[in-house]
């Protein structure tokens, strides 16, 4: 009787991680989702990012009922939905976000240095061109 119990106390661990893991998942995934829906100029694909998302929710569901199945029915096997290819791909989606994301933010940055740059330039440009005409203007304001 206690190896019994001690098992159904293993098996509602394994399921409370397995629950606890899957709805932080969940939430930051939902939390990415409503961020970026909110932002006009999201990097992010968010139809294959809301597909994904449904399909990890379905899984995890799905494993979620299967594992508390094991607790009312200790003596029964299961199997459970590995979902490391919809992780992959959600993560790959949002590693193309944000390298979008950095190249717009390399050519902004980059942007400011180069308007600097002209800026300087045409400065330089224009007193090499008009210089006889500068020194004449401070010949005069000299006498």
């Amino acid at each position: 009787m206690i190896v019994l119990q001690k098992t159904r106390k293993k098996q509602k661990n394994i399921s409370d991680y397995y629950i606890e893991v899957f709805n932080t998942l969940k939430n930051t995934l939902q939390q990415i989702e409503n961020t970026e829906n909110s932002n006009e100029k999201t990097k992010l694909d968010l139809d294959k990012f809301s597909s994904l998302l449904k399909r990890l929710d379905g899984q995890f569901t799905t494993n979620r009922e299967r594992l508390n199945s094991t607790l009312k029915e200790p003596s029964r096997s299961i199997k459970l939905t590995f979902a490391n290819e919809l992780i992959d791909d959600t993560t790959q989606l949002i590693d193309t976000a944000n390298i979008a994301i950095q190249k717009h933010n390399n050519i902004v940055g980059n942007y400011s240095n180069e308007k600097n740059k002209l800026v300087n330039e045409i400065w330089k440009f224009i007193i090499y061109h008009n210089h006889t005409l500068i020194d004449n203007f401070f010949k005069k304001k000299k006498t």
